[in-house]
Order: structure tokens, then C-alpha cells, then sequence
């Protein structure tokens, strides 16, 4: 039954790809941002819960 609904609604096919392609975006963004974030705001941050 959703199979049938599915497959009535025009362009279907283009939300998998579009869905990936913003996963694998911000996938990549958050990576670099890791990648290239500073030693000094990694520490500051991992010891953020424990400043008190």
C-alpha cells in the first residue's frame, strides 16, 4: 500500500538523492570543522563540565 502511494507522487526518486547529498554535506563540513578546530578550544572545551 505505500509502495503504491509512492509511487504516484511525481519525482520521488530525486528525495533519496537529496537527502543523501545534505547528510554527506554536513557530514563533510563537521569533519573539516573537526579536523581543523584549534588544541587550545579542544581542550577548553573538554574541560568545560568540570570548571566550576
Amino acid at each position: 500500500m505505500i509502495k503504491q502511494a509512492l509511487a504516484q507522487v511525481d519525482g520521488i526518486e530525486y528525495y533519496g538523492i537529496i537527502s543523501m547529498f545534505i547528510f554527506v554535506s554536513i557530514f563533510a563540513v563537521i569533519s573539516v570543522w573537526t579536523a581543523t578546530t584549534s588544541d587550545k578550544y579542544k581542550s577548553r572545551m573538554e574541560n568545560l563540565p568540570l570548571d566550576n
